[in-house]
């Protein structure tokens, strides 16, 4: 399948801008407490989801993205604002 051209389309993306916050590790247990899985940290970080990550999927096809929507004040905000830089 060949995918489109996108590098003359202009696209304005409009909804909710998720920052995804991820961590990574190793599993090494379950609690004793609770049914849940003990995991030893190794890497954390945060990605575009929801709104932003449309604008970043369109902006990698080529095309001009201008994206507007609102991003809560969770304390991440800065650094999800610096994963949308381009």
């Amino acid at each position: 399948m060949r995918i489109p051209d996108f590098g003359s389309v202009s696209v304005l993306v409009v909804g909710d801008l998720i920052a995804e916050r991820w961590i990574r590790g190793v599993a090494e247990g379950v609690a004793s407490e609770a049914p849940s899985i003990v995991l030893r940290h190794e890497r954390d970080g945060i990605a575009a989801g929801g709104a932003a990550l449309l604008a970043r999927h369109a902006r990698a096809l080529g095309a001009d993205v201008s994206l507007l929507g609102v991003l809560g004040r969770t304390g991440e905000e800065e650094r999800a604002s610096l994963e949308l830089d381009p």
